[in-house]
């Protein structure tokens, strides 16, 4: 395949999650303010961290689908 050309498919913002620290704190799902939401392209998952379904063409960038 092609390499990714620079910037391509990167997000140059805060991810927007609940709780990004790592540590006993660290929640790693979207905000509704996230610049992750919609942003993401097709992926072989199916479903996010918690068993929730990826949207076809137009997933979520990261772990989480956001669901409002």
């Amino acid at each position: 395949g092609h390499p990714t050309p620079p910037g391509a498919g990167m997000i140059f913002a805060p991810a927007g999650l609940v709780a990004p620290a790592v540590g006993a704190g660290f929640d790693p799902h979207l905000t509704a303010t996230s610049p992750a939401i919609d942003a993401g392209a097709s992926s072989v998952a199916t479903v996010d961290l918690d068993g929730d379904p990826r949207l076809p063409g137009r997933a979520d960038y990261g772990a989480d689908e956001f669901t409002p």
